[in-house]
């Protein structure tokens, strides 16, 4: 009966391991490809090559003989893998979108707000009420009622089926 215990035990902290080691791959590879390093290549060549050294430790799970040193040298790849991580600077120097390039800032001025990006451009807040919801006449049906909302932009107009 003691055996059997100890067994479903093993096996579970085994599969349990298991589930970690998958995780923890699954993250690094994503942190290598996701990464700073200039070479789209070279990140691709060690995003794979770390998921491939994870894959081969969590089959060296299966064996009795080569568990304590896979275990061990995946541990240790990792914590390299996360001193690496935790090196690189956060940085807004990417190849952003035009519309998103710049982050924009806030400034109150009397009662009105305005938002402003460090370039020139400045938009005024929209209106804290609501749009008014007016009709117009459609093809399919002159009934359906059309509302100014914000993804479409205040002033164009969407349908909105009530």
């Amino acid at each position: 009966m003691r055996k059997m215990v100890r067994l479903a035990l093993a096996v579970s902290g085994l599969f349990l391991l298991g589930l970690l080691m998958i995780g923890t791959t699954g993250w690094g590879v994503l942190a290598i490809y996701y990464s700073d390093l200039e070479s789209p290549a070279l990140r691709v060549a060690f995003a794979g090559t770390f998921g491939l050294l994870a894959l081969i430790a969590l089959i060296g799970l299966a064996s009795r003989r080569w568990r304590r040193r896979m275990l061990i040298g995946y541990t240790v790849l990792f914590i390299i893998l996360v001193a690496w991580w935790s090196t690189i600077k956060a940085s807004n120097d990417r190849a952003w979108q035009p519309e998103v390039a710049v982050l924009p800032y806030a400034t109150l001025e009397e009662i009105s707000s305005r938002f402003t990006t460090s370039e020139t451009s400045t938009i005024a807040a929209r209106p804290t009420s609501p749009p008014p919801i007016t009709t117009k006449p459609s093809i399919c049906d002159s009934s359906t009622p059309w509302i100014s909302s914000p993804s479409t932009g205040w002033g164009r107009t969407s349908r909105i089926p009530f």
